[in-house]
């Protein structure tokens, strides 16, 4: 039996921009930006096109340079657990 249920979120998709960067009035680092994810996956024995946008908050000075680099159009993977609301700061780009 486990400790705790899982909860971690992986999406792969596409940068739509380059991100909006800004510092919180506590100092930390934020930036936020949107990808796009096209797939095909099965549901009910029949194939069904997935695509949605998801806004992205990453937050801390680790994850900063990583996002800096950005470009509209690039591939990439976040990872990051799920919270009660949909944009949610994320702890790994790659």
């Amino acid at each position: 039996m486990l400790d705790s249920p899982a909860n971690v979120l992986v999406i792969e998709g596409r940068v739509v921009q380059p991100a909006e960067m800004r510092t919180s009035p506590a100092g930390i680092p934020i930036s936020r930006f949107s990808i796009e994810h096209k797939s095909m996956c099965e549901e009910a024995d029949l194939p069904r096109e997935v695509q949605f946008l998801l806004a992205v908050v990453a937050t801390g000075v680790v994850l900063q340079p990583q996002v800096a680099s950005l470009q509209a159009g690039q591939r990439i993977r976040v990872r990051d657990f799920w919270r009660a609301q949909v944009i949610a700061p994320l702890n790994t780009v790659w």
